[in-house]
Formats: structure tokens, sequence, C-alpha cells
């Protein structure tokens, strides 16, 4: 069963300090829409995401980018790695 970030947010426990701030750093490339939902689950969260700061995507769905020093060598076909 796949549940939205809203519907999991209801079933989070309470805790003892509601001014407590959880902060949420996101360090992988995602959509604006799932940040944007992150960002709504509540006053108490604070999310981190600067695109802008990530590596450059090698494919579709690419976790880690072309690390420093590496030279992009062509078109990797994104078809090996399903």
């Amino acid at each position: 069963m796949t549940h939205t970030v809203h519907e999991r947010s209801r079933h989070l426990p309470a805790t003892e300090d509601a001014s407590r701030v959880v902060a949420i750093a996101i360090a992988t490339p995602i959509e604006a829409e799932l940040v944007a939902s992150i960002r709504v689950v509540s006053d108490r969260v604070s999310v981190l995401y600067q695109p802008e700061r990530l590596p450059p995507t090698r494919y579709p769905e690419d976790q880690r980018g072309y690390l420093a020093g590496e030279e992009p060598i062509g078109r990797v076909d994104p078809t090996l790695f399903y």
C-alpha cells in the first residue's frame, strides 16, 4: 500500500516538545512538488533543499551524479540501470 506524505504524517507520534523543529536535508535530486509536499506537513518541519548545489545527473533517476573532477564521457544509456 502506498501512502502520501500527508497520510503518513497523521500517524507520526507527537513529541513532548511541540515547539521542536525537525530539520530535513534533501541531498538527492527530487521533484519540486515532492519538496513542497514535505514542507506543508507541519510548521515544525524545516526543509533544506538546494538542487543547484547538487552535481549534474548522469541519467534519469541518478542519485549520485558526476563527482568532482569526473569528466562526463558521452551519454549513458539509462536502460543499463534497470
